[in-house]
């Protein structure tokens, strides 16, 4: 994979998908950061272009989750837009949609003696027909909330998302985890406590879709086939637990002991 600084054009030439910030041509991607810079993504290079006045540390919020993620859609690998923790030797990846609560869940989790295996993007590769993932060394982003309740101090505020987000260095295993379980962090606005659903069925596969297929990038381009045939065993292949919380005033320690029970039980059952 060559990675180069060189000029980067404002558009893709005939894009499929366009939402400003990003757009998807049939084996490219474009991220479209105003005032900072633009990323060109094919499956083997990405080219980095700079606003004058700039650095690459600006654009670390796209280089370690926004370019590995569309590098293995391109080579139709996909990914689930989750966090993931070790435990008992087995990889638990927390899904959600930005805002959902992902990477203060881990966070909180490795406080407790869990181990981080990656923030935000979830890689899935599987192996004798079992899931597997891995990780990579990739700073962890929070809200200022969420760093102030764990108590973290050492936080650098970065690239496009500057104004709300933190990214912080937290220790991360490496090598190669099974994937037991998925859990779904759902905020609802009707909700007044934590509760715990087990998914099954229609509910399950929608839940992986919706946290792999962000945008319907991953399907896009002639790539359905391939990607739904990974969707399909990778729900035939694992728990997935929907836990809903309260938007407002949201209680962490009620979501990590709905987490631990839930992995517990998984626990149990082995």
């Amino acid at each position: 994979m060559d990675v180069v600084l060189a000029p980067v054009a404002a558009s893709l030439t005939d894009p499929t998908m366009d939402e400003g910030f990003m757009q998807m041509a049939p084996g490219e991607f474009l991220a479209v950061l105003d005032g900072v810079g633009r990323v060109h993504v094919t499956r083997d290079r990405v080219t980095v272009g700079l606003e004058p006045g700039q650095s690459v540390e600006q654009l670390d919020y796209v280089m370690y989750g926004w370019v590995p993620r569309w590098i293995r859609i391109l080579r139709e690998e996909y990914a689930l837009h989750a966090s993931a923790v070790r435990f008992a030797n087995h990889a638990i990846a927390v899904m959600g949609f930005s805002g959902a609560g992902k990477s203060t869940t881990v966070t909180a989790l490795t406080q407790l003696g869990y181990d981080l295996i990656i923030d935000d993007v979830v890689p899935v590769d599987f192996e004798s027909g079992k899931p597997y993932t891995s990780g990579w060394s990739r700073p962890v982003h929070l809200t200022d909330e969420a760093a102030e309740q764990l108590g973290i101090t050492s936080t650098t505020r970065i690239g496009p998302r500057q104004n709300r987000k933190l990214a912080t260095n937290l220790p991360s295993v490496t090598g190669r985890w099974p994937l037991a379980t998925a859990i779904e962090l759902s905020p609802d606005p009707k909700a007044r406590t934590v509760s715990v659903t087990p998914l099954s069925g229609a509910a399950k596969f929608q839940a992986v879709l919706n946290h792999s297929n962000t945008s319907g990038a991953s399907a896009g381009n002639g790539r359905s086939a391939t990607f739904f045939d990974w969707a399909t065993r990778l729900t035939n292949s694992i728990d997935v637990f929907r836990i809903t919380r309260p938007t407002q005033d949201w209680s962490l320690p009620g979501v990590i002991d709905a987490v631990r029970a839930v992995l517990d039980q998984g626990k149990e059952q082995e």
